[in-house]
């Protein structure tokens, strides 16, 4: 047999077969391992970060997603671990926080959030559960505090989140059957949030705040809706960065928009929530 015939024989054989792979970052470090057949990843690859941490464990078929992954963070941690199936996350999932401790246990159908998910404080004790449907929160939803008191419990239908009851940190009921003034607060102690629910909309005039004290915006709202005027702050709380008009929850009407330092920077009118024309 022809020799160059034989070298291409043994060429197109040998690229039939399960090969490692194993590609560096330009330090000379792994950046990725893992079998290709006949063009495609096969079985568990393993990636890591030009410092060299690992940074993820997958498993490939006829190269797509299929079978466990692993998630790691910086240190080289793992922080999460699901399944895919063709591509698509299928079944049990969990994140944990840096220290080991479960942060997050859920579940994946055919791509999508579905199911019961549970989520956790790092103290181990439990903040929030509930139902997902294809990646959209469904029916009632519990959360708690730290102390593990209940916080609130929701309702979700369709795009309507419905707040059923709202309690203190120290168990006093602020929302009840639907209505009530409501106030959260942030882990530090300072306000969130100020406002009012009525059959589980909020309602009335609204104050959203940061962790600093400082405003972020202030309006109203109307049946769970954004409704009338409404005021977005600069991160100082106290200079607007833009002024306007919501109706049925889009921007309507002129709004104004100015610099942090207080300089006017344009005004635009809008229709239906869709820009009108600037001025």
């Amino acid at each position: 047999m022809n020799i160059r015939l034989l070298f291409l024989l043994i060429l197109i054989n040998t690229s039939l077969f399960a090969q490692l792979h194993t590609y560096n970052w330009a330090n000379g470090n792994k950046k990725a391992e893992g079998v290709i057949k006949e063009g495609l990843e096969q079985g568990k690859w393993t990636f890591w970060s030009k410092e060299g941490t690992i940074q993820q464990e997958v498993n490939y078929k006829d190269g797509e997603f299929n079978g466990q992954y692993i998630n790691y963070n910086e240190k080289g941690k793992k922080i999460e671990e699901g399944f895919f199936i063709k591509s698509k996350k299928e079944g049990v999932c969990k994140s944990w926080f840096e220290d080991g401790k479960l942060a997050m246990i859920g579940y994946h159908k055919n791509g999508y959030q579905d199911s019961l998910w549970i989520f956790y404080y790092p103290s181990g004790n439990k903040k929030e559960e509930g139902i997902f449907l294809k990646d959209q929160r469904v029916g009632e939803w519990l959360e708690w505090y730290d102390n593990q008191k209940l916080k609130s419990s929701r309702i979700f239908k369709n795009d309507d989140v419905m707040m059923q009851s709202y309690f203190t940190k120290e168990g006093t009921s602020l929302v009840k059957d639907g209505t009530g003034d409501f106030i959260e607060h942030f882990e530090n102690g300072t306000i969130k949030y100020t406002g009012s629910y009525k059959n589980g909309l909020r309602t009335g005039f609204w104050i959203e705040y940061d962790v600093n004290k400082n405003k972020i915006s202030e309006g109203n709202y109307s049946d769970g809706r954004m409704a009338g005027d409404w005021i977005y702050y600069w991160e100082d709380g106290k200079q607007p960065k833009l002024k306007g008009t919501i109706t049925e929850g889009k921007k309507d009407k002129l709004w104004l928009y100015w610099y942090a330092s207080g300089q006017k920077l344009k005004e635009i009118n809008f229709i239906d929530g869709q820009e009108n024309g600037a001025m």
